[in-house]
């Protein structure tokens, strides 16, 4: 639905322009989690997992609480599956829910990690699948935050650079895969790299 894509881009033009208004000093913190049971591989079930954490944080000069949080977590927010009809953010929602609770005047973003084959564990039923995975996240994230010693973000620096990939193996599931020649036509063989470093935390 264009009206869709017209609305969500004027939104987020809306945003920075805002921010770039109300620009202020500010501190950050970034750390790095480990969890268990929470996330695993799709495609192999010894296949490896990015089960980590990741988490930045950004407070106003001279006030205790943050401003923002970002939280980033490698599996694929599908713990609810296709029998679900409404709108819902999903473990993320779970996630920022639980950080806002605590910390009202602040606001906690998702970014999906290289989710690729990386699927959450599917326990529960209905939306209680969602809570076993964005609830021990919420813990993680509000038990690092009352801990995290911000520094000045001092500094931005930004660097992209374009990669050769691999030959594409295209998956159909866990044992069809595509011929590799048919895979190359269907996938490019360059990706864009963009590094965003801001104090202590990369992008």
């Amino acid at each position: 639905d264009p009206a869709v894509f017209d609305f969500l881009s004027s939104q987020i033009a809306q945003a920075i322009q805002a921010a770039a208004a109300a620009l202020r000093p500010s501190a950050i913190a970034a750390g790095a989690i480990p969890t268990r049971g929470l996330i695993q591989n799709r495609m192999r079930p010894d296949g490896p997992v990015d089960d980590t954490l990741r988490l930045i944080a950004l407070w106003e000069e001279g006030r205790r609480e943050p401003m923002a949080v970002i939280a980033d977590f490698a599996a694929h927010p599908t713990t609810l599956g296709a029998w679900n009809r409404e709108l819902s953010a999903d473990y993320p929602g779970v996630l920022a829910r639980a950080v806002e609770a605590k910390y009202p005047g602040s606001v906690c973003l998702f970014f999906a990690g290289a989710v690729g084959a990386q699927a959450p564990v599917k326990e529960g039923e209905g939306f209680a699948r969602a809570e076993r995975i964005g609830t021990p996240l919420g813990e993680a994230a509000l038990a690092w935050l009352a801990k995290a010693q911000p520094a000045v973000a001092a500094g931005l620096s930004v660097r992209q650079q374009t990669l050769r990939l691999p030959p594409a193996r295209v998956r159909l599931g866990p044992r069809l895969a595509l011929p590799a020649w048919l895979s190359r036509r269907l996938v490019d063989d360059d990706a864009t790299l963009t590094v965003v470093a801001v104090g202590p935390a990369i992008l």
